[in-house]
C-alpha cells in the first residue's frame, strides 16, 4: 500500500502519480511538522485523500525543497519519492493543475 500524490487528467484519473511508501511519508510529514509547514501536514493522515490547489503548487514547492534541505542538512538520506514530488509540483505548477493525494 502506498501513499499517491497524482495529477489528474480531464477524466478525473491519475495522469502522472509519485507514489509514497508507508516509512518515506511518515519521513516526509515528520520533518514538515518539525519545520512548521502548512500545506504538506494536510497528507499526514496516510489513509485520508488531500488536495494542493494550482494555486498553492509554488509553496508546495517550496515546502518540498525544504523538507529536503532539512534531510540534507541532518544527514537523512532523501527518498527519491520526495525529488519526484518536486518534479511533479514543477509540472503542475507549468501547466496550472492540482495535486491531489490519494490514499490506496
Amino acid at each position: 500500500m502506498s501513499y499517491d500524490m497524482s495529477i489528474l487528467g480531464t477524466n478525473a484519473r491519475p495522469e502522472r502519480t509519485v507514489s509514497l511508501a508507508f516509512d518515506a511519508h511518515e519521513q516526509i510529514v515528520e520533518v514538515a511538522n518539525q519545520l512548521g509547514l502548512c500545506l504538506l501536514p494536510r497528507i499526514a493522515n496516510y489513509y485520508e485523500d488531500a488536495e494542493f490547489f494550482p494555486a498553492e503548487i509554488l509553496a508546495l514547492k517550496s515546502e518540498l525543497g525544504q523538507v529536503c534541505a532539512y534531510m540534507d542538512a541532518h544527514g537523512q538520506s532523501i527518498p527519491p519519492c520526495l525529488i519526484g514530488l518536486i518534479d511533479l509540483a514543477v509540472e503542475a505548477e507549468t501547466h496550472w493543475r492540482e495535486i491531489v493525494g490519494i490514499a490506496d
